[in-house]
């Protein structure tokens, strides 16, 4: 389990209630999130775990019927407020899907797709920025592909890393994995979640996982989640051996979900 934790607060959710049309799907969770740790989000199916992970980066907003009540803040920045750019929220949270989902580009142009749409043109620094964000997915040093090869004739688990990648070239402050392993091989999933141990020095990572045991062995802090309300968070040594609620007790053992 990695152990470095700052101490200090990255998101904070207050009240967070979230509706779809009249479906409540999250009720008033407080919760905050720790910078640079990584944070699992654990629970039953449809219990809110992908979209609680969802509202930090604002993806539900394109949900027919989304309806949110509290709030959400990023370094004390209302997120939802009409002064934060949903654009430069994104930027600065920024988000790895359950399946990988590259480009139908190169690996280069899957990597440098952020920076140039942010502007940068300067080939000596998008080719220092390509590098770094390929080093920083580790795949610069375990893939040996040529970069100009089709994102898509990767294997999963390097595809996986790709989007890592691509995701670190825009310079995010938080990175948001939804079940990133779902679809991976079992040596796949243990490299990512290396990789996320290595990210965390300097990310935010929050991760929505059904598989116990990558969130007993790869987050510093457990939230469990069942019918939309947040049950119970902490330290996830202590969740997973001394939990509080009896209902944490029950999941984490397999009684249900």
């Amino acid at each position: 389990m990695v152990s470095t934790d700052s101490g200090q607060v990255k998101i904070t959710a207050r009240g967070l209630s979230l509706f779809y049309g009249s479906f409540h799907a999250l009720k008033s969770v407080d919760l905050d999130v720790q910078s640079r740790t990584i944070t699992a989000i654990i629970g039953p199916s449809g219990c809110g775990k992908s979209t609680l992970l969802r509202t930090f980066n604002r993806m539900n907003d394109m949900v027919p019927g989304f309806r949110l009540d509290g709030e959400v803040r990023l370094d004390g920045q209302d997120i939802y407020g009409p002064q934060m750019s949903v654009s430069v929220l994104r930027k600065r949270v920024g988000m790895v899907f359950q399946k990988p989902n590259p480009f139908p580009f190169s690996i280069r142009d899957n990597v440098l797709f952020g920076p140039r749409a942010h502007g940068v043109t300067d080939r000596a620094y998008l080719e220092h920025i390509l590098e770094q964000s390929l080093r920083g997915s580790g795949l610069w040093d375990d893939g040996g592909f040529d970069l100009d090869t089709p994102a898509q004739d990767l294997p999963l688990g390097a595809q996986q890393q790709l989007c890592i990648a691509r995701l670190l070239a825009v310079e995010p402050e938080v990175i948001l994995l939804d079940e990133p392993c779902s679809a991976l091989d079992p040596y796949s999933t243990l490299h990512i979640e290396d990789l996320m141990r290595q990210l965390s020095e300097a990310y935010t990572i929050v991760i929505v996982t059904h598989n116990m045991q990558q969130a007993a062995r790869a987050s510093d802090r457990a939230v469990f989640m069942l019918l939309g309300s947040m049950v119970e968070e902490g330290p996830t040594g202590r969740l997973f051996t001394e939990p509080h609620d009896e209902r944490t007790a029950e999941y984490i053992m397999g009684r249900f979900g």
